[in-house]
């Protein structure tokens, strides 16, 4: 499937959130970034998804192989190195979080080692129960029916399953939502490019208008949301049209634009820069605060040092990033 600009660009921009929202100890820019940049990832999922032979086991490929050998990889370095260096949390158990690699429940603090981890089995899946379906029910309805069952689930149903089968169903409905915006994409020009400078500054101004409007109401009424443990201070719903909101206004924002080349890498190589810079960002994070003689929580709140260490966990992380793809891809999946 040919590569679309625009996907790269917005997933490298979600990958930059990432970073930032992992980075930051600062309140509200945290719940600004929560608030969209996880469902993003899940919606792009969506936007990209086609029916092709062996879909899941390339899944499986690009998505388990590298969750399997960055687990084990960031389990030992933790383990080996870092308990040693800082203060275990309170409730860590070195044995749940071994086997939570293996049998993955996503309890509160699991993947202590690289938190990160969660976003791999859970989009597996996710994509897996999709596929499945759509590859046995040919109904025109089926995006609707799975939407909404989701929904549903998500607020009448509130016990915790394994293998990421709780957390799928809020996932599912930004990846049906991203299926949902490709299929209106190829059969409507309501998404397609700007045919005129008008319209081009319209969907700009509207895309900020609506953001802005957005995280207002999340500052206001400080929202927070969070994909990984399934916590919405509003509920779910909520949480599910403020993130949708931003997810469109960022796509209105961004389908004019051809070219990004640092932001297509970027978005190209976006789960490796997930897997790589979580163990990273802690390092970064102690040395730069030693150098500069500030307390890290001190250092984690202030958007000016918060900024200085995106550049360089994302520089670092970049740069790991493509060694791996020179010399080391078998550990993205890629063989």
């Amino acid at each position: 499937m040919k590569r679309i600009a625009t996907y790269d660009i917005l997933k490298g921009l979600g990958i930059i959130f990432v970073i930032l929202g992992h980075i930051t100890r600062n309140a509200d820019l945290g719940r600004c970034i929560y608030a969209f940049h996880m469902p993003l990832f899940f919606f792009i999922s969506g936007v990209v998804y086609h029916k092709k032979e062996k879909f899941i086991w390339k899944q499986f490929k690009g998505l388990m192989i590298p969750y399997f050998i960055f687990s084990i990889l960031s389990f030992l370095y933790w383990f080996l190195i870092e308990l040693h260096f800082r203060e275990k949390r309170d409730g860590t158990n070195v044995l749940d979080q071994l086997l939570n690699i293996v049998y993955p429940m996503n309890m509160q603090g699991g993947y202590e080692f690289n938190i990160v981890l969660w976003f791999l089995p859970c989009l597996f899946i996710t994509s897996t129960i999709y596929h499945l379906c759509r590859s046995r029910i040919c109904n025109k309805w089926l995006n609707v029916v799975l939407l909404l069952v989701s929904i549903i689930f998500t607020i009448m149903v509130k016990i915790k399953l394994p293998f990421f089968l709780y957390e799928m169903f809020y996932a599912l409905p930004f990846y049906i939502c991203g299926v949902i915006y490709s299929e209106v994409k190829l059969n409507s020009e309501l998404f397609s490019p700007a045919k005129n400078k008008k319209i081009l500054w319209f969907r700009i101004f509207g895309g900020i208008l609506c953001m802005c409007g957005v995280f207002t109401y999340i500052l206001l009424t400080s929202m927070n949301g969070n994909m990984q443990n399934t916590s919405y201070s509003q509920g779910y719903f909520i949480f599910f049209i403020c993130a949708i909101l931003l997810i469109l206004s960022l796509l209105e924002m961004t389908t004019d634009i051809k070219s990004v080349k640092p932001l297509q890498w970027l978005g190209i190589n976006s789960l490796c820069i997930m897997l790589v810079h979580e163990p990273l960002k802690r390092i970064i994070i102690k040395a730069y605060s030693i150098v500069i003689s500030v307390d890290v929580e001190s250092v984690r709140i202030s958007l000016f040092h918060t900024f200085v260490l995106l550049i360089i966990v994302l520089v670092v992380s970049a740069l790991i990033t493509a060694t791996i793809n020179k010399y080391a891809k078998f550990l993205i999946g890629k063989f």
